[in-house]
């Protein structure tokens, strides 16, 4: 699977928050075992160094097949052209 999971559309707001965390399961009705925060990361692998990147995040073993992962973080407020044209429409509406 590789050592990335892709953040791209919700980017963290403090790639280095204690609060964030990352969890495996074996199968989705197994039960959730924490992943130490020293072992994953937001970045990205460039020529053997691990590079800060919001858009990703880093395993140091890989991503395993077979299992399930969970990231929670606290993500940036996304732009959403869409949101922005439901609030003007409702505002004229009234």
């Amino acid at each position: 699977m590789g050592r990335y999971a892709d953040t791209t559309r919700y980017p963290p707001l403090d790639p280095d928050s204690a609060e964030s965390a990352l969890t495996v399961r074996d199968g989705y009705l197994a039960p959730a075992s924490d992943i130490p925060r020293t072992q994953w990361r937001f970045g990205r692998m460039r020529d053997g160094t691990v590079m800060p990147d919001t858009s990703a995040v880093f395993l140091e073993s890989g991503f395993a097949p077979g299992h399930v992962y969970q990231l929670s973080y606290q993500a940036q407020i996304p732009r959403s052209p869409a949101w922005g044209s439901r609030l003007c429409a409702s505002w004229r509406r009234r």
